[in-house]
């Protein structure tokens, strides 16, 4: 390209951007169990969310670090291999024993196994077979997404499939509202490269995929520390715009400039809140060519794609990586409806910004951690933190209702921790990767006690050390969220962990307004949160639980007793008072003096150190 027509490419391109598109083809198959095949099929960072049995085939789901949260694949087990499902399964289905036949169980394999980027715990809902052509209809847990699917076989396996979205919300289904979905309309396309191997024709989307492909009308947010965050127009943008404002929502809706104040609005705070900007400028196409070529954006500029529902992928998006970069469709407001999220009563406009507020979240953490140096942040801390610090900003009111997302009783929610078992699930602690959101559980309570100051440090330095793991060692998700704790708050895990059961117990501690002083008013936001109920231990029981890092396990006492801990944790005391809630850290054997008038006494163990633990708790006489 003459070097004039590349400057001229770099300066349209500063405006419109479009950021790198993706990768190479990923290898088919890979030795060894499934989470290092996981880490060699799907890079450093990919986790094992659970294994199973789905379509008489042994396979596994994971999550790979490339969209927040966390993008799922499936992987197939055979002849010693795990294969991913989307590239492999003709090679894996072979290398199992199974023959092809006339395709049927093959193509209804595929259909149930390959799209799991998009959407996943699929089921075939009819099946029809002429000819080595399969037609599918298929349903999928993942937020309810139907699809019509065309499969094609024959002597080798599968030559051809396709997909396409034709329903989202249908029950049952269970909601994810950020990272890749299927709105209605998205679609893929898979073909039979050479030997047996399939290839996606448009493959997992890119920034470019879901941003626009020309240069578009912009907005451009001058920040206070001096960035440029660019709004584009992605897609179509099928809504009026009348070059100003009508003061009506619907007719205004998600306009550049109604976009660019959302934006302005959460950065502002956040900036207020001691973040300060660090991003790498992200990669932008020169797409007036017929071969579009990369050209570097401007120094400290970002951009905030709006997509109509053409884009088909997402309903809101970040990819992990270390430039400033949104993906909103337009629609996702009528996407959290379907989904069964809704904010009665509140001004739509906050609601919008609310998630904008938790897509820029992410940029934040990616500007400390740094995802691009190969570091993996746990996804129950990127999410869990994110969709706490909904909390904290001056239109946190819309949040302050049942049906909202930070109250959410599943995985998108604080209330989604805590299921029929609560004791079960809480020695497992909140921290895994399959808890994501429902991390926040821990972070309401917890924010309080440990004082903004400290959940600002968790984001800028504790996580970003925790994360970085010297070489030839592994600490865990659950793990790499204690120590951030820890480094955040300078205190052992014991104090966190004790404030977080004081909350779950007693509903104390949890009221508090906006990061800073003098923004929204103060709210009790343990008025929708579940509790949790210990049971009572008598004096010379015991209990028994295996704790996970950052798991805890808890009873309480009616008699004054010297509680001994057998295992690695550590003990706390939570004394619930007439005039407030009293925690202390007594040794293991340590007396307990028994309740007062009117208080109650629940003990207390927490484990911080990596790995499972069988940890006894005993009520020992005094």
């Amino acid at each position: 390209m003459p070097r004039s027509l590349l400057a001229a490419a770099t300066a349209l391109l500063a405006l419109a951007g479009a950021p790198a598109a993706g990768a190479a083809q990923q290898q088919q198959c890979s030795t060894g169990d499934a989470a290092t095949a996981a880490q060699v099929l799907f890079g450093e960072g990919t986790e094992v969310v659970r294994t199973e049995t789905v379509a008489g085939l042994r396979t596994a789901l994971v999550l790979q670090p490339y969209i927040a949260p966390g993008t799922r694949q499936r992987l197939v087990h055979a002849g010693g291999q795990w294969c991913s499902a989307e590239t492999g399964l003709n090679k894996a289905w072979l290398a199992s024993g199974r023959e092809v036949g006339d395709g049927r169980a093959l193509a209804a394999a595929y259909a149930r196994l390959a799209a799991a980027p998009y959407f996943d715990g699929t089921t075939v809902r009819s099946h029809t077979t002429a000819a080595g052509v399969h037609a599918i209809t298929t349903h999928a847990t993942t937020n309810g997404i139907t699809a019509a699917w065309v499969v094609r076989t024959d002597a080798r396996g599968i030559r051809s499939a396709t997909w396409r979205s034709t329903g989202l919300g249908v029950k049952p289904f269970t909601a994810e509202i950020e990272g890749l979905t299927a709105l209605k309309g998205a679609s893929e396309r898979y073909a039979r490269t050479d030997g047996s191997a399939l290839r996606a024709e448009r493959g997992l989307p890119t920034r470019a995929d879901l941003a626009v492909d020309a240069p578009a009308a912009t907005l451009t947010y001058r920040t206070p520390d001096g960035w440029d965050l660019h709004v584009v127009a992605g897609d179509t943008r099928q809504m009026p715009d009348v070059g100003q404002d009508t003061g009506q929502y619907e007719a205004d809706k998600l306009t550049l400039r109604a976009v660019r104040k959302m934006v302005a609005d959460n950065y502002r705070e956040f900036y207020d809140w001691g973040f300060r900007a660090n991003w790498t400028a992200p990669k932008t196409r020169f797409v007036l060519v017929s071969s579009p070529v990369q050209v570097p954006a401007a120094a400290k500029s970002g951009f905030i794609y709006m997509n109509d529902g053409t884009a088909g992928f997402c309903i809101a998006c970040v990819f992990i990586a270390d430039d400033f970069q949104i993906h909103m469709a337009q629609e996702a407001e009528e996407a959290l409806a379907a989904l069964g999220y809704s904010y009665p009563g509140a001004d739509p406009f906050k609601v919008y910004s609310n998630i904008i507020g938790h897509e820029m979240f992410h940029n934040w953490q990616n500007n400390y951690y740094r995802p691009g140096s190969g570091r993996s942040a746990p996804g129950s801390y990127s999410e869990g933190t994110a969709r706490f610090q909904e909390t904290l900003h001056d239109y946190s009111e819309i949040s302050h209702q049942p049906s909202s997302l930070v109250y959410a009783n599943d995985v998108n929610g604080c209330n989604g921790a805590l299921p029929a078992s609560p004791d079960a699930t809480l020695a497992t602690g909140v921290f895994a990767d399959a808890r994501l959101y429902s991390a926040c559980q821990f972070f309401v309570p917890w924010y309080t006690s440990a004082g903004p100051q400290a959940f600002a440090d968790l984001i800028t330095k504790g996580l970003p050390e925790a994360v970085k793991v010297p070489q030839g060692e592994s600490r865990s998700a659950e793990r790499k969220n204690v120590l951030a704790i820890e480094l955040a708050t300078g205190r052992g895990f014991v104090e966190s962990a004790a404030a977080w059961a004081r909350g779950l117990i007693t509903g104390e501690g949890m009221t508090y307004g906006s990061f800073l002083e003098g923004g929204s008013a103060p709210r009790d936001w343990a008025k929708h949160l579940e509790r949790w109920r210990p049971a009572v231990l008598a004096v010379g029981e015991s209990v028994s639980r295996t704790l996970r890092p950052g798991g805890i396990m808890g009873v309480e006492v009616t008699g004054a007793t010297r509680p001994r801990l057998d295992g690695g944790a550590d003990l706390a005391v939570v004394r619930d008072t007439a005039e407030g809630t009293v925690l202390s850290y007594p040794a293991s054997g340590e007396l307990v003096p028994a309740p007062g008038a009117g208080e109650r006494v629940f003990v207390i163990a927490a484990r911080g150190e990596d790995g499972s633990a069988p940890v006894t708790l005993t009520a020992g006489t005094p």
